[in-house]
């Protein structure tokens, strides 16, 4: 913000310097007058792009820090936690994968530790992961971590 600021005061002053120039010569115009109107333009001209882009910045700031503000629970209406079921692994694994979307090629972004509580939010699509029919379930955790999951992988408490 001070840049575009610096900006057009600079060229503010350079505008000056033209107007007295004409002030002292009459109105006898020199290429160095001309030149110096031109930098005085592109300076204010800059200065007032410096200054919007700021503002745009701070903006997209501004909406990005209410994006991660924004709890992924509050979009479904859930306040309080119920446990519904419970984490059951068969396999000797490092926990269950949360994706963001219901789709097996995803990464998981938490791994969620076997008999761990959570509440089922959504049943989502059919689906058949290692030769298992269940549904993608939207699960969420006492500590509020949320996600979708393989309705395989859990029990009905």
């Amino acid at each position: 913000m001070t840049l575009g600021i610096i900006s057009i005061v600079i060229g503010c002053i350079w505008y000056f310097n033209f107007f007295s120039s004409l002030l002292e010569r009459g109105t006898h115009i020199a290429i160095i007058d001309v030149n110096i109107a031109i930098v005085g333009s592109i300076f204010i001209v800059g200065g007032m792009i410096l200054l919007k882009m700021n503002k745009n910045i701070e903006n997209q700031n501004e909406l990005l820090k209410q994006l991660l503000r924004k709890n992924p629970l509050d979009e479904i209406g859930e306040t309080q936690f119920s446990v519904t079921h419970k984490v059951n692994l068969i396999t000797d694994s490092q926990g269950l994968n949360l994706r963001s979307k219901p789709d097996s090629s995803l990464e998981g972004f938490i791994k969620i530790p076997n008999g761990t509580e959570v509440q089922v939010l959504e049943v989502g699509e059919k689906a058949m992961l290692n030769n298992k029919m269940g549904n993608w379930c939207k699960i969420r955790t006492k500590e509020n971590e949320a996600g979708w999951c393989f309705s395989g992988s859990l029990i009905k408490i």
